[in-house]
C-alpha cells in the first residue's frame, strides 16, 4: 500500500473484543466460546451476543471497544486519580460530551489561529476552573496533541490532588531558582495511561506568590516549553488575586473564563472580563459550568 503504511495500525495490538474482555477479566475463555457460537448462529456482533448472554455490562463493553480503537480511559474501580476527571472515568457521559464541544471550539478559535498557551481563569474560588483545566488537558491529549498542564495557582493549588502526584516539586521551585538539576529532570509528571499529557504541579506554596509569578523566569520557561508542546494549559489563581493573574497573562496567548451556576455573580463576571480587557488579555470564550 506504499504511502498508506502509516494508516495500517490497530488499537490494543489488533486484539478482538473477546480477547480484550478476556484479558481484562470480564469474560472467561468458556464465555468467549459461548459468545462466539451465539454470534455465528444469530449473525450478531460479538458485543451484542455477549450482552444478550448477560456476560458483560454495557460499561465493560464500552471499555473494550475503546481499547480496541486505542482510546484509553479508566474504569471506576481504578482509584489512581480523582473522579473529578470525568474525561478519564466517564468518557461517554453528557458532561464529557459538553467538554468535548468546548475542546472543538477551542481548536477552531485558539489552536488553529496560532494560540498555543492558554490560561484558565475564574472570578472566584470553587467555580470549576481546576476541574475544567484538568479535563481539557486530557481531552486535548486524546487528539494526539502533546499537552502540558501547569498549576500556577500558588494560593490554593489543586492539580496534584486531581491527578494524585507529589506536590513538593513544581513551578514555584523552578521560578524561585530552588530546583536542583536532579529535581528538574523529574519534571514534568507523566501519566502512564495517557502518554500525550504532562503535568507540572505548583510546587510548595511560596510566601510571595505574586512576586514569583512576576519573575522573568516564567516567560523564559514557557518560551522553551512552546517548542515541546502543542498546547499548554495554565490553571491560575482566582481573579481575586489580580496581581497573580496579571503576571500570568503576560506569558499566555489567550484565556478562557469559567463561571458556575448559582455561584458566580454577574458583577464578578463582568469585573473579570473588564480586567482582561484592561490588561489586553484576549478571552476565547466563557464556560458556564452547571456541574
Amino acid at each position: 500500500m506504499g504511502g498508506f503504511d502509516a494508516l495500517i495500525a490497530h488499537g490494543d495490538d489488533g486484539n478482538t473484543i473477546g480477547d480484550i474482555l478476556e484479558k481484562s477479566g470480564a469474560l472467561t475463555r468458556e464465555q468467549v466460546e459461548d459468545t462466539l457460537r451465539l454470534q455465528d448462529e444469530e449473525n450478531l456482533y460479538f458485543g451484542e451476543a455477549a450482552l444478550k448472554l448477560k456476560y458483560v455490562t454495557h460499561e465493560e463493553l464500552n471499555f473494550a471497544l475503546a481499547r480496541q480503537y486505542g482510546y484509553e480511559y479508566l474504569t471506576p474501580d481504578n482509584a489512581s486519580m480523582s473522579k473529578e476527571l470525568i474525561s478519564v472515568y466517564k468518557p461517554f457521559s453528557k458532561k464529557t460530551e459538553a467538554l468535548r464541544a468546548v475542546r472543538s471550539a477551542l481548536i477552531v478559535n485558539v489552536l488553529d489561529k496560532g494560540h498555543q498557551v492558554m490560561a484558565i481563569l475564574s472570578p472566584g474560588k470553587g467555580e470549576g476552573k481546576s476541574y475544567t483545566a484538568a479535563n481539557l488537558a486530557i481531552l486535548f491529549s486524546q487528539l494526539n496533541k502533546k499537552t502540558l498542564l501547569i498549576d500556577a495557582n500558588f494560593r490554593s493549588p489543586r492539580q496534584h490532588e486531581i491527578f494524585n502526584f507529589d506536590p513538593r516539586i513544581g513551578l514555584s521551585a523552578i521560578l524561585g531558582g530552588r530546583l536542583s538539576r536532579e529535581g528538574f529532570e523529574k519534571l514534568p509528571e507523566t501519566l502512564e495511561a495517557f502518554s500525550n499529557v504532562s503535568l507540572l504541579g505548583s510546587g510548595p506554596i511560596p510566601p510571595n506568590p505574586s512576586e514569583l509569578l512576576g519573575n522573568p523566569r516564567l516567560k523564559m520557561f514557557l518560551k522553551q516549553l512552546r517548542n515541546i508542546y502543542d498546547i499548554i494549559i495554565i490553571d491560575t489563581p482566582s481573579a481575586e488575586y489580580k496581581a497573580d493573574v496579571q503576571f500570568v497573562s503576560q506569558c499566555v496567548d489567550i484565556a478562557v473564563v469559567v463561571c458556575r451556576k448559582n455561584r458566580t455573580s454577574i458583577s464578578t463576571y463582568k469585573n473579570l472580563l473588564g480586567f482582561c480587557s484592561h490588561i489586553n488579555l484576549p478571552v476565547a470564550g466563557v464556560i458556564y459550568n452547571e456541574f
